[in-house]
């Protein structure tokens, strides 16, 4: 760099703004980027598998309270 004033070359100095990345920290956000979008995809597919089950169960659940007694009443008849 060109001093305005003179004709001396000046080294330029890195602003503290200036922020380089080793290849390790590059590879570790990568990393993290990837496994938080799988944990995120994990997440939402146990979120609705988890829905569906709760909702087999509950149907189980009225199967075996409503359903089962009247048709012992109706077999014992």
């Amino acid at each position: 760099m060109i001093h305005p004033q003179s004709s001396q070359h000046v080294a330029a100095v890195p602003s503290a703004q200036h922020r380089t990345w080793t290849v390790r920290s590059k590879i570790t956000v990568l990393l993290l980027l990837t496994l938080r979008s799988l944990a995120a995809l994990w997440t939402y597919a146990a979120y609705l598998s988890l829905g569906d089950a709760l909702t087999l169960k509950h149907v189980d659940t009225i199967g075996n309270h409503l359903a089962r007694p009247p048709g012992e009443v109706f077999i014992s008849l």
